[in-house]
């Protein structure tokens, strides 16, 4: 697929939008399709990011939201041979989504409380923990709603952290204060404030200021006044950072959605009201501590909060449950099946999937077509699956389907600039084309990760029709048979 992003950033605005979007974006990138934004205004710490992540960056000479701005996103779409665009922000109207869709152009309109009255969008994404259908009463008939946690957009970074565990004992020694990437009224100050008010607790503060704050030099003022609060700007690897804290003071952003997927407990401060609701639903989820809008939260009230929260390690460890229970990390590849008709999605094995797998592998449809028919032992095969999650040169995968039941799985074995490539489908999954899928999207992504890799090999049993069938769909050419084994096996290769 070839995604087009509208979106836009400010002071006043913040980065949320932005990097959701580019949440997003990654993923297509990992898929194998590929995304370019479409900004109003230049917004220069997220352009440089996205020159990083190598994604094209066009700039609208047009009020943002204005039907000129529509006109030219659609120009933008219709040049580059588009199949989505994705609109994300509250300066967006029912009249910009009408334009946009009587232009035939298929969108994905990213929304928070049903801030339009009416919605002619192909698909409508609320990721946050209290949508519900009935906010969206003036819903086109072909429109398709995306509701809750289980769609939240996390970063590329964040998947490494996937099924990490928190260790909560003890009286807490490290927070982490991000309030978004812009933070206008600079409540950064009072919870710098309030910090100064509880040094009985010996915290370390490290405090993310965005690329947009316009408080920096008076922050960095401020910070140097306690040696033990450190000033971090234009952090990349915000995940390391939220691993290494014991409880965070946040805004009620997407940031909360990357703090449950990392079991981190936050204390929610709410900078704008369109974050009153995912503050209350933070703290009826058990998953944190909402502190109230910026101007009523004093910083005395802010120092007894965080009091509390560094000193019950229980109530740390109980928060950092529930709040992973909200956020699985899979919610990004969960939209690009809506957005691609695609019936599986993958994501990295770990684990827990040691059972999954070894069922799988002593099925004995599996084992018949397998170079080594013999029975596999159980302990064998805990031995043998725990060293391949270890090792770098194994890239391995579940499939889930649309009911995020597993599939099926998918192995490669890399080998300098080449790959071997291992596929398996569970039996009630078989004879639906799912294998080629499967094949397909993984082989997209090993080449998109590993950019290494130029080649990837199968090799197959004659009498494995299946098999074969699948992977000539999914690409993979004849090559010269060989031997595997001391068995005769059809060769196929993937070139990038």
């Amino acid at each position: 697929m070839r995604v087009l992003f509208r979106c836009d950033g400010s002071t006043r605005m913040g980065t949320g939008h932005l990097m959701r979007c580019l949440a997003l974006a990654q993923a297509c990138q990992d898929e194998g399709d590929s995304a370019q934004f479409v900004l109003a205004a230049e917004a220069h710490a997220f352009s440089a990011r996205l020159s990083d992540e190598k994604i094209l960056l066009h700039l609208l000479n047009a009020e943002a939201g204005s039907a000129d701005d529509a006109a030219k996103t659609i120009a933008f779409y219709k040049a580059g041979g588009a199949d989505w665009v994705v609109v994300d922000g509250y300066h967006f109207d029912a009249a910009y989504q009408r334009t946009l869709t009587d232009a035939g152009l298929k969108v994905l309109w990213v929304d928070d409380f049903g801030h339009v009255n009416a919605y002619s969008a192909e698909l409508v994404l609320n990721q946050n923990l209290y949508a519900a259908a009935r906010q969206y009463s003036g819903l086109a008939k072909n429109t398709r709603l995306l509701l809750g946690g289980r769609f939240a957009l996390l970063r590329r970074e964040f998947m490494r952290w996937s099924g990490c565990t928190r260790v909560t004992d003890g009286p807490a020694r490290k927070v982490l204060v991000t309030l978004g990437g812009s933070d206008p009224d600079n409540v950064t100050l009072k919870v710098i404030e309030a910090l100064g008010k509880v040094p009985q607790l010996n915290l370390e503060a490290n405090i993310v200021v965005g690329g947009s704050n316009p408080h920096q030099e008076n922050l960095r003022q401020r910070a140097a006044e306690n040696p033990r609060v450190k000033l971090l700007t234009n952090v990349r690897d915000m995940p390391a950072l939220m691993a290494d804290s014991d409880f965070a003071i946040c805004a009620g952003g997407s940031t909360c959605w990357e703090l449950a997927f990392m079991g981190l407990p936050g204390i929610v401060i709410v900078l704008a009201d369109n974050q009153v609701r995912l503050a209350e639903s933070i703290k009826e989820a058990g998953a944190g501590l909402h502190a109230g809008c910026f101007q009523s939260c004093s910083a005395e009230s802010l120092a007894q909060m965080i009091t509390t929260l560094a000193t019950d390690s229980a109530a740390r460890k109980e928060m950092s449950r529930r709040a992973q229970e909200l956020v699985d990390g899979g919610g990004a590849s969960r939209v690009l099946m809506a957005m691609s008709g695609r019936r599986i999605r993958l994501r990295s094995a770990n684990a827990q999937d040691a059972r999954q797998i070894f069922d799988w592998a002593n099925d004995p449809v599996v084992r018949e077509v397998s170079f080594s028919s013999k029975p596999i032992v159980w302990d064998e095969h805990v031995a043998w699956f725990n060293k391949r999650l270890l090792d770098p040169d194994c890239v391995y995968f579940i499939a889930l389907n649309e009911m995020d039941r597993p599939a099926g799985q998918l192995r490669f074995d890399v080998r300098g600039r080449e790959a071997v490539v291992s596929v398996s489908v569970d039996a009630s999954s078989r004879g639906r084309g799912l294998g080629t899928q499967i094949i397909q999207q993984g082989s997209a992504r090993l080449f998109c990760t590993r950019p290494a890799v130029k080649l990837i090999r199968a090799y197959i049993k004659p009498g494995n029709t299946g098999s074969t069938a699948s992977f000539r769909k999914a690409g993979y050419a004849d090559s010269e048979n060989t031997t595997v084994k001391g068995h005769e096996a059809l060769h196929l290769i993937l070139h990038r």
